[in-house]
């Protein structure tokens, strides 16, 4: 697999999309979710200009964030969240997509004022 001709296919596609809808193309941010590989394929994603990273469970989410800690990453959390994990993980995470409770809300709340 190429991860390269890939990226820029798909980078080359959204810079169209965005431009026929009367958008700048950098308005648009493509997040490659990592969800079925290791921290090893994440990477050479990384390396191809991929700069957002999204997950969807915490220890995933954690074990790359270290693995990938070097590199400059806005980390997107896309799956449902543990109110117990909160406190795991809200310090490492730029945006999360999944907030589906106002308990869920206080907590990252209570939490991220602590960071």
């Amino acid at each position: 697999m190429n991860f390269q001709k890939n990226k820029d296919a798909i980078f080359s596609a959204v810079a169209k999309a965005a431009e026929k809808a009367g958008r700048p193309s950098e308005s648009v941010k493509v997040i490659a979710v990592t969800k079925y590989v290791d921290s090893s394929i994440a990477n050479q994603l990384v390396n191809t200009g991929i700069t957002h990273i999204g997950e969807n469970r915490v220890d995933q989410f954690l074990e790359k964030y270290n693995a990938l800690a070097d590199k400059q990453l806005t980390w997107h959390l896309i799956g449902t969240l543990q109110r117990k994990k909160v406190k795991d993980i809200i310090p490492f995470v730029d945006y999360f997509h999944a907030l589906d409770s106002v308990k869920l809300a206080q907590e990252i709340d209570k939490r991220a004022t602590k960071i």
